[in-house]
Formats: C-alpha cells, structure tokens, sequence
C-alpha cells in the first residue's frame, strides 16, 4: 500500500511514540532509521492509492505528493527508474526486485504413458529393437556354432530343448527378473553372454525402477513460465485457449509493459486484464479468472509465501531486475544522512527480509525442476557392457574351435583317471569315447527313422562285430548302446572321426 511520512528532526530526545497503524518491512526500517538518525514521522496513505504514472498532466499517486512537497519521504515498495528519478531523489536500494509472474498450482494426474516416461523413446528404441534383438540372436548364434552345445543340424538330437524362439524367452524372462520356466543353453559360450545379458537387464531393471518413482507420483501442474517473455505470454491469442494475464494499472510494471512489450499491453487493455491492486490481481489468480499475474518480484513472492492454501507460486526468471528506493523531493536534505545509516544497517535490512517476506509456503528452490527422461547418453554404459559381452563371447567360441581340435586329443591321453570331469563336467564328458559312439549309433538310428516311410523301418547296420538290437522309443526306434570295444583299432579309428564330428556335450 502507498504510504509517505512527514519528518520532523529532533536531536538529543528520545520518541517514546508508537506507531500501531501499520507494520511490515518498511515499517520496521523506518523505525530504524527514526531511532538512527534521531526524527520522529508521522504515516498518512496516498488519497488515489497509486505509486506514480506520469501522464500529460504530471505525476499522480506517491511521486505527485513528492514532487510537491506535500509529503517528506515515501517508505514503501517503490521501483527505482530512470523517468522517476529525473523528478525526485532516491536513497540507495534497500531491496532488490525485478518483474516476476505469479501462477497458480493445480492438482495433476499421471499421464497414461507414465510407466514410459523414465527413459526417452530413442533410448526405448535401442532396448527393445537394437539390444534384446542383439541379445537373443547373438546366444542363438553361438549355441548353434560352438562345438560344444546341442548339435543343430537338420534333426535335433533327442531331447532338445533350444531354439531362436527359446533364444527370445530367455531374454526378456532376464531383462525383467521373470519368475518363468526357461531353457538355459548348453554351451559355455552362450552362457557367458546370457551372464552378460543377465547384468544388462540388472542395470536397466535398477535405472528404470529408480527413474519410475519420480514419474509415477502425482504431480503438480502449473504454467511452468521461463518469465515475462515466454512464447505463451508474447503471443497469447496464439495458445488454445488463450492464455490470460495481467497487471496493476498505472504502476511501474504497467510503464515497463507499455514502453517495452507494446503487443501485451495492448493484449491486456483490450481484454479488460488490468487490476486495481495486487490483491485484486492475485485472487483473480486464485479464482482462475487470470492463469498469470505479473508484478513485481518482491511482493509476489510475498503473497506467494504467506497463501493460506499454498496454492500459488512464482514461476521464470526476474526481467527488469532494479530495486525498491526510499523516496525524496528533490534536493532534499535527508537523502545523504540516510544513505549512510543505510550502508552500516545491512545486516539488519537481511534480518527483515527473512522476518517479514519469508513465508511460510516457501518452495525448494528445485521444486520447479522436473525428472528428465533419460536418453542414450545416460544408458551408454549398459549398452558398451553388451557390446563388450559379446566381444568376449566371440572369443570364447574361438576358444573353444580350438580345444576341440588341437587340444583335446592331447588331454585325452593324460587324462587317464577322468579328472578333467572333476573341474568341468562338459569338458569330461567331451573326452568319454565310450558315451561319444552311443551317440553316434543313436543319430544314425535317428536320420534312419526319419527318413523311412514306414513306422517298421529295417534294421541299421553298424561298424560292430555283432548286430544291434532294436527297442522302441516313443515311435522311433533306437538301437541299444552296446559298451565299445577297444580290441578292433580298424573300426574304433573309424568311428572315432566320426564321434569328433558329431560330438556334443
């Protein structure tokens, strides 16, 4: 509210008056200053309730009873600038202020799309499209090239449990930690990238987890304004619906707006959006007749603060920053002694700022900073861990090439009592020719049923001094494993290179 004093100096008598019309920040620093420097004052309010607009006629509101003498010093929250400084004197700045805009904060509701949020969709694209299918087709790959895994020829062998289809159900069961059946891979390459797979579905599982519970609390919603010059507030009519804000009339903000930003002043006169004081302004907000109000910074933050719903809020950067003067007549005595009392006092101007316009709906200052999507910059390094997964899988399945044909026929021979079998199990079975040759009579016995016509197919002949006997399993018929026989080197050196070929864990 306009107030002004008339000063009467005293010196040398101590003011037992109290003033209990009006209290607040200027108040309080007027006391200050009358205990200070040694004057007494008396407050009386501007009869138009105006701070001061020029116009043709002169000056009205505070800076008119200034400029006339009617008044000795104005002690409230006057912008300092330069048309009202070519006309009266201001003491340095007490407080500084700038132009802000106050909004109100509705009730949100979660988006539809919330559970997608945590990550952008560029970054959903490379999980779902890139790295499940880089995934799946990469285990199938090596279960299908390591000698060591299910041998995928044209026939599966009996109980065969994989497949590019089992490839994709192993993959997502483990990016999401699935509680499902599913059939792991034979070889130990495949299993080093399911590992690897494994940790990637880890990372993605924690990161998403983490990043949801900040996109699924119900938020607030308000018109999250970058300030005064932001696209809906500079081009209004363009928003659907129009955006709608407004001013005081006939104060500092209005002079700003009306010289500076010409197309919203004419926005806002020619819808009616101006108010008669702040008050006005802000329950206008709060009843949702205005979606913005744009005053000055100071004094909306003020109202903000001390809201009894907290449902308001300033949002943007300040524009126009000054600060609010303590103003005098021109060439006016007091201005330099209270310049100086006002240079020693800053310690207690700060004490009066937090007294008087800190309330008590103050807002962390990251309260208006949202949770971002994470994009593929954030999730690189889980996508360099698979890339890397299999990088070394590749070289394990060279790895492998290699035992099976330089170094298993040399482990064989001094593996004697079956020791390897005690570190790897895989690795002992590989160098069991006895289990090797049952396997090579039952595929034979296999691509013989499969390629007959008959459920009665003839009996298969094999390298072996004596027949083999049938039996029959499920509707395929198998010979019975016979315990191989060392003794005949002709046949065994055969059919050993053709278990080599066919071997399997």
């Amino acid at each position: 509210m306009p107030w002004t004093s008339r000063i009467h100096l005293r010196l040398g008598t101590q003011n037992t008056t109290q003033l209990k019309c009006c209290t607040g920040y200027c108040v309080d620093l007027l006391n200050k200053l009358a205990n200070d420097i040694g004057f007494t004052y008396s407050l009386y309010k501007v009869r138009d309730e105006k701070w001061g607009l020029k116009s043709e006629t002169g000056w009205n509101g505070l800076i008119h009873d200034l400029t006339t003498h009617k008044a000795d010093m104005c002690a409230t929250s006057l912008k300092l600038n330069s048309e009202r400084a070519r006309d009266i004197d201001f003491s340095i700045p007490f407080l500084e202020t700038g132009i802000s805009v106050v909004v109100k904060i509705r009730s949100g509701v979660l988006s539809p799309t919330a559970f997608l949020e945590p990550f952008e969709y560029s970054t959903w694209f490379f999980i779902l499209c890139v790295s499940i299918q880089g995934a799946a087709l990469s285990i199938f790959i090596f279960e299908w090239l390591s000698p060591r895994s299910f041998n995928m020829k044209k026939y599966p062998p009996p109980g065969h449990k994989f497949s590019l289809f089992r490839s994709y159900w192993l993959v997502w069961a483990t990016l999401f930690s699935a509680s499902v059946s599913t059939d792991v891979p034979r070889s130990s390459v495949s299993r080093i990238m399911s590992l690897v797979w494994a940790a990637f579905g880890l990372t993605f599982l924690a990161v998403y987890t983490a990043n949801l519970a900040a996109f699924m609390i119900t938020r607030v919603q308000y018109y999250d304004l970058t300030g005064v010059t932001d696209e809906r507030m500079v081009h209004p009519e363009e928003q659907t619906p129009p955006f709608r804000y407004g001013t005081v009339a006939g104060g500092n903000t209005h002079e700003i707006m009306r010289h500076n930003w010409q197309k919203m002043n004419e926005f806002v006169q020619r819808n009616n959006y101006f108010r008669d004081n702040i008050s006005a302004g802000i329950e206008a907000v709060r009843n949702e007749e205005l979606d913005a109000f744009v005053y000055d910074a100071v004094v909306l933050d003020y109202q903000a603060g001390k809201d009894s719903n907290c449902e308001l809020m300033t949002v943007g950067k300040w524009a126009v920053s000054t600060g609010y003067g303590i103003g005098f007549p021109k060439n006016s005595p007091h201005v330099q002694r209270v310049n100086q009392f006002m240079l020693h006092i800053k310690g207690d101007l700060e004490r009066l700022q937090n007294f008087w316009l800190t309330g008590s709906c103050v807002r962390d200052s990251n309260s208006q900073t949202h949770s971002a999507p994470l994009g593929i910059e954030n999730f690189m390094s889980a996508f360099f861990l698979l890339v890397g997964g299999i990088f070394v899988a590749s070289l394990c399945l060279l790895g492998e090439y290699f035992y099976c044909n330089h170094l298993r026929e040399h482990l064989q021979r001094l593996d004697t009592n079956g020791w390897c079998g005690v570190i790897s199990m895989a690795m002992g079975k590989s160098l069991s020719f006895t289990e090797a040759v049952d396997r090579v009579a039952e595929w034979r016995a296999r691509t013989s049923a499969m390629n007959s016509k008959t459920s009665d197919a003839p009996s298969t002949s094999f390298p072996f001094r004596q027949p083999v006997p049938w039996r029959k399993v499920g509707s395929i018929k198998r010979p019975k494993p016979i315990p191989f026989q060392r003794r005949d080197s002709r046949r065994s050196s055969a059919v050993r290179q053709e278990c080599e070929s066919n071997m399997s864990d």
